[in-house]
């Protein structure tokens, strides 16, 4: 069995650092596909942080990590 085990709880809210490639295509695709569920994304360009949280349906954007940090939905 090659694959990792997975958390039992998958109600656990993520947020999420960056909104590049790797972000945007893989690690979000993959959140969902495991059913966790990503609630906020923050990124350098806050531009590109709106357009991947409207493409995954993440509810909140923050323009710095230290407010995704304070945010107490995460």
């Amino acid at each position: 069995n090659y694959r990792p085990t997975l958390p039992a709880r998958e109600d656990w809210r993520i947020g999420c650092v960056g909104s590049g490639f790797i972000m945007r295509d893989c690690h979000l695709v993959a959140y969902r596909n495991a059913g966790f569920n990503p609630v906020a994304i923050a990124s350098r360009n806050v531009d590109t942080a709106r357009e991947v949280a409207a493409r995954h349906a993440i509810p909140t954007v923050h323009d710095s990590i230290d407010a995704l940090l304070k945010d107490d939905s995460v």
